[in-house]
């Protein structure tokens, strides 16, 4: 198979990848703000002591910090193959239907036969003529960084109308 092919692939395989960290580390910050947010919403209309703030200052932040941690690694830890990749776009596209895949599998085997090369041949060609990339959904991650800068604008105006940099 084609360098430029197997490249594309890869190209493929890691914007899809990027934008799912980057979907699942904006809601994680969105969700961090908005819970501090409402935090501090809840301790102004209660007027808590310094020391229930501080217990539950610290609960937060360590439940947060295991929630951060989790997602980040199962974030990380994912890593699909090029196969499952090709898979997958051949779910989307029609006219990929069992070629792709196929096409990587026969690249990995050593053994010259024309029915490969065909395939090989005809995957290429069909390839490098769609857009995968055209069916990537963007809309998730967009609205993720759209929830996290709302929530971090909402802290910023909360922070510049506190009066003498008093939060609470």
């Amino acid at each position: 198979m084609s360098a430029s092919i197997r490249a594309r692939l890869e190209a493929v395989h890691r914007r899809i990848l990027a934008l799912d960290r980057l979907q699942r580390l904006a809601w994680l910050v969105a969700a961090g703000v908005g819970l501090v947010l409402v935090a501090v919403g809840v301790d102004w209309l209660v007027s808590w002591t310094m020391a229930v703030r501080l217990a539950l200052l610290g609960t937060g932040l360590v439940l947060f910090t295991r929630a951060l941690r989790s997602i980040i690694e199962r974030c990380w830890r994912q890593a699909p193959s090029c196969v499952s990749t090709a898979r997958r776009i051949e779910q989307v596209e029609p006219s990929m239907r069992g070629l792709l895949a196929s096409a990587l599998e026969f690249d990995n085997d050593s053994s010259s036969d024309g029915l490969k090369q065909a395939v090989v041949r005809q995957a290429r060609e069909k390839f490098l003529a769609v857009e995968p990339l055209r069916r990537v959904r963007h809309a998730p991650a967009g609205r993720a960084l759209l929830a996290m800068s709302t929530l971090l604008l909402a802290a910023g105006a909360w922070v510049a109308r506190a009066p003498d940099g008093a939060l609470v």
